[in-house]
């Protein structure tokens, strides 16, 4: 297609033209330099902060603990209902710290099935990115076969990777510096 460049207030924007001329998607980078990618309707593809902002909110969680311990019950229960493992309330809860546009999930694997409809799973095998979503068990199907998520925080050249998981000893946690076994994959929060 064609494209169209513009520049106003320091946004500049790069339009790429769909069926008949109509625009099928809109890159802008603000006077932040934060870009991001539009589709019609404005739904964000891409945001070159949004793997930051993840990290961020999760590492900003670390320490804190269920009250009592053992409860699932969390002060002011920013992330979730207090009545199930909060897991994937947490790492949704991380993900729309990123401006993803995804609700609250009580189940893990509906952040892996999110991803294959929304942007990019990867395989156990795969070198994740931070912010990615680790996924733990055997698949997204039920609680049975997928049984935890937790976010990833950074990765190393060697495959090492470290995340901050919840209801994990009660409380919020970084795992440090581990080689992830028994996973089933990777969601990643956007399309890159």
């Amino acid at each position: 297609g064609n494209f169209i460049v513009a520049s106003a207030n320091g946004l500049v924007a790069l339009w790429s033209s769909g069926t008949f001329g109509s625009p099928a998607a809109v890159m802008a980078l603000d006077n932040l330099g934060v870009a991001r990618v539009y589709a019609r309707g404005g739904r964000v593809l891409w945001d070159s902060s949004a793997r930051q902002r993840i990290v961020n909110a999760a590492l900003s969680q670390v320490g804190v603990t269920e009250v009592p311990l053992g409860s699932n019950r969390i002060p002011g229960d920013p992330y979730s209902n207090g009545s199930t493992s909060w897991c994937a309330h947490f790492a949704s809860w991380a993900w729309r710290q990123g401006c993803v546009p995804i609700g609250v999930t009580p189940f893990s694997g509906t952040m892996f099935t999110w991803a294959q409809a929304n942007t990019v799973t990867r395989p156990p095998t795969a070198r994740p990115k931070p912010g990615d979503a680790i996924l733990y068990g055997t698949g997204p199907a039920n609680t049975t076969t997928s049984t935890h998520v937790g976010i990833v925080v950074d990765v190393r050249a060697d495959g090492a990777i470290q995340t901050v998981e919840v209801n994990y000893n009660d409380r919020v946690t970084l795992r440090t510096w581990f080689f992830p076994t028994g996973i089933y994959g990777y969601a990643s929060p956007v399309r890159d």
